[in-house]
């Protein structure tokens, strides 16, 4: 069964998924990993891996990027939103390790 997202919502999963995409998967293809070695390295399910780089995975868990991201080097800094706002969306930022 599908979850339903806020709008909200909707534009955070896309974030994340562009996240991997840009960061986590680019990051692996310049140290010449295949996606099974992003796997490997991150310590997750090959399966997992190749269902976020063919966009199959939707809403993925914020543990699962997390993961992929420290394995190539990334940092990712989530702030929550504002107690003013309990509808903004946390923010993401992303740095180097190290």
């Amino acid at each position: 069964m599908r979850r339903r997202y806020a709008k909200e919502h909707g534009q955070y999963f896309r974030d994340l998924n562009e996240l991997i995409e840009i960061m986590c998967i680019m990051e692996a293809v310049k140290r010449g990993w295949s996606m099974h070695q992003l796997a490997i390295e991150a310590d997750l399910c090959p399966q997992t891996v190749y269902n976020l780089d063919a966009g199959i995975t939707q809403y993925p868990r914020f543990s699962t990027i997390w993961k992929m991201a420290h394995a190539v080097g990334l940092k990712i800094n989530l702030t929550a939103a504002s107690s003013k706002s309990q509808h903004q969306r946390p923010k993401l930022r992303i740095v180097r390790a190290g």
